[in-house]
């Protein structure tokens, strides 16, 4: 079964060795708010590997450097409301059976105040999300081999180009 935390977990990995995380089946649900059900964030490596994450407004926030998500579902709660992964920091990668679907934005790299830079998204599923990947702000980053279909923001039934991969 599914762990259903009331707070965001958090990792902070500062240690200077790499943390693996492996098999977390987690849910968010209404007590989380807005908050990511899933916070990695640090100077250190972490991987995140064969792992799910669901029923959550925003599922996952990477904050740091040299995150590593592979082999990893999510699926938000509402696709009108949501980010299934916000990236932030630098030198993070994506890949390699990674699948959001049902987000408001399937992965977000930046924010209007802080970059994602050198991200890699490769081997990855997004669809039937409002918008695939949206890049707000950042440099060098590199998308490759993803399967990105059924996005509809506006949800006309029209999908358009911007709607997989939006670039403000």
């Amino acid at each position: 079964p599914a762990l259903s935390p009331a707070q965001p977990l958090s990792l902070n990995n500062t240690s200077g060795l790499p943390v693996i995380i492996s098999g977390l089946n987690i849910r968010g649900g209404d007590m989380l708010g807005t908050n990511p059900l899933l916070y990695l964030r640090g100077t250190s490596r972490v991987t995140l590997l064969n792992s799910s994450l669901a029923d959550c407004k925003n599922c996952l926030k990477i904050r740091g450097n040299n995150a590593h998500v592979q082999n990893t579902t999510i699926q938000c709660q509402n696709r009108d409301l949501g980010t299934g992964a916000l990236i932030l920091g630098n030198n993070h990668e994506i890949g390699g059976d990674f699948h959001a679907s049902q987000c408001q934005t399937g992965i977000q790299i930046g924010t209007p105040g802080i970059d994602g830079n050198d991200v890699t998204i490769h081997d990855s599923i997004l669809n039937d999300n409002g918008t695939a990947i949206k890049l707000i702000r950042g440099r060098r980053n590199f998308f490759q081999a993803n399967s990105i279909y059924n996005n509809d923001r506006n949800s006309d039934s029209i999908f358009a180009g911007d709607e997989g991969i939006l670039i403000l």
